[in-house]
C-alpha cells in the first residue's frame, strides 16, 4: 500500500466550484487502487466544522494572520496563488513526513504548490496539478479593481507568479495540467518538463440522469467569485438575453455571489438566482440546456461535463469546450458571438434531446467518472 499526502486549499464540502468537486469526490477511489490517502486542507475562512472529501481522512488548518504591514506587503506582491501561508500546514506536513514516511506529496491546484517546495526533505516524490495556465489567466483578468494600481500590481505579482511555476516545473517529479490545450502551453512555457494530465470529472453514481421534459428554462450553474464565470454571465445577459427573455426563463445557481453582482442580476427580466443550494438536481432536472459562456481561464469545465451527466445539452464557446473531447452528438454546442450563441439554444429547445443526451451520460459515463480520472493519475505516478 502506497502513502499519499494530499494538499487542498479550502474544505472540499459543499462542492460548488471546480476544484471542490474535484477534491471532494475523486480521492475516495483511491484505496481500491492500493493508495492510502491522507488530506490536509487550509481552512481559510475558518469555517467552525469543515468537512472534506467523501471517505478520506481529513485535517484542517488555519492560514496565518500576519500583522497589517506584512500582510498588506504580502497582498501587494502576490497574487492569491502565494499570498496564503500556513505555519500549522508546514508543521504538520514535516511531521507526517517523519512519522507515516509518504511515497508522494501531491497539491490539488497550483497555490499549494509553496507549502511542498518548503517541506522537510525526504524519501517521497512531488506533484501538482495547476487547473489553470494561472500565469495566463492573471495576464487576462488582473488582479486589482482600481484601475490606476492594476497595471502595476499585475506586473509584480505575475512576475512572482511565473517564478512559482518555474520552480515548480524544475523541482516536481509530476507537473499535471488540466486539459491537453494548457499542456501544450505549459510545454511551450517549460520545454524542459515532462508535462502530464489529469482532467476533471463527473460523479456519475450520485448524479443521476434526468429525462428530457417540457419547460422553457435555462440554467447557469458557477462559481459567482470566478471572474471568467461573472464575465460570461454579464456578456451573455447584456448581449444575448435581450432576445431571448419574452421566450425563455433563466435560473441562475452561483456561489459565493456578492450583493453587487446580486442587485445587477435583479436588472434582468425573467431571471431567477438561487445562491449555493446543497442539490442541484432540481435546477438541472426542470432546464431543457445549460449554458457555459467562457471567454477566459483555461483547464476543463466540469460544470459541462455536470451537466451531460443530468442530461441537458450544454451551449458553450469555443475556450469553454477546451479540453473535452466532446461535440454536438454528445450534446455539446458551441457558439462564440451573440447571434450563435442565441441560435445554438433556440436549436437546442427545437430538436429531439433525448438521444443526444444519452449520448452524452453516456460518454461522461465511460470517459470522465471520477474512477477513470484516479485511476489515470495513478498509472502516470507508476511510470516514472
Amino acid at each position: 500500500m502506497k502513502k499519499v499526502i494530499v494538499l487542498n486549499s479550502e474544505p472540499s464540502y459543499p462542492p460548488f466550484s471546480g476544484a471542490r468537486v474535484r477534491n471532494y469526490y475523486l480521492w475516495q477511489y483511491f484505496l481500491e487502487l492500493n493508495y492510502e490517502v491522507k488530506i490536509l486542507s487550509l481552512n481559510p475562512y475558518g469555517i467552525r466544522k469543515p468537512k472534506g472529501p467523501l471517505n478520506c481522512q481529513t485535517s484542517f488548518y488555519n492560514v496565518d494572520r500576519p500583522h497589517i504591514f506584512k500582510k498588506l506587503f504580502r497582498r501587494l506582491n502576490y497574487s492569491f496563488h502565494q499570498y496564503r501561508t500556513s505555519q500549522d500546514l508546514n508543521e504538520a506536513i514535516n511531521n507526517l513526513i517523519n512519522e507515516w514516511s509518504p511515497d508522494i506529496i501531491h497539491g490539488e491546484e497550483l497555490r499549494m504548490a509553496p507549502f511542498i517546495l518548503d517541506a522537510k526533505k525526504g524519501n517521497y516524490k512531488t506533484s501538482i496539478v495547476s487547473h489553470n495556465v494561472e500565469s495566463e489567466l492573471l495576464q487576462q483578468i488582473g488582479t486589482s479593481s482600481i484601475k490606476l494600481t492594476d497595471k502595476i500590481l499585475s506586473s509584480l505579482q505575475l512576475k512572482n507568479l511565473q517564478k512559482l511555476e518555474l520552480q515548480v516545473a524544475r523541482k516536481f517529479n509530476f507537473c499535471f495540467a488540466f486539459s491537453s490545450v494548457d499542456k501544450k502551453k505549459y510545454e511551450s512555457n517549460y520545454p524542459f518538463t515532462k508535462w502530464l494530465i489529469s482532467t476533471n470529472g463527473v460523479d456519475t453514481n450520485s448524479i443521476k440522469y434526468q429525462q428530457q421534459i417540457q419547460s422553457n428554462s435555462i440554467v447557469f450553474v458557477g462559481n459567482l467569485s470566478y471572474y471568467p464565470n461573472v464575465q460570461g454571465l454579464k456578456w451573455f445577459l447584456e448581449h444575448c438575453w435581450k432576445n431571448l427573455k419574452d421566450t425563455f426563463h433563466l435560473q441562475i445557481v452561483g456561489a459565493s455571489l456578492n450583493s453587487e453582482f446580486h442587485h445587477y442580476l435583479n436588472g434582468f427580466t425573467n431571471v431567477n438566482i438561487k445562491s449555493s443550494p446543497e442539490d442541484l438536481t432540481p435546477f438541472y432536472k426542470n432546464s431543457f440546456c445549460s449554458i457555459v459562456p467562457l471567454f477566459n481561464g483555461s483547464g476543463s469545465r466540469g460544470k459541462i461535463l455536470e451537466s451531460l451527466a443530468y442530461g441537458r445539452n450544454v451551449v458553450t464557446t469555443t475556450i469553454g469546450r477546451e479540453g473535452l473531447d466532446l461535440n454536438p452528438q454528445h450534446g455539446l454546442y458551441i457558439a462564440d458571438s451573440a447571434d450563435e450563441f442565441i441560435r445554438e439554444i433556440k436549436t437546442v429547445y427545437n430538436i429531439d434531446r433525448d438521444s443526444f443526451a444519452k449520448s452524452g451520460r453516456e460518454y461522461i459515463e465511460q470517459n470522465y467518472n471520477w474512477k477513470v480520472i484516479a485511476k489515470n493519475l495513478v498509472e502516470n505516478w507508476e511510470k516514472s
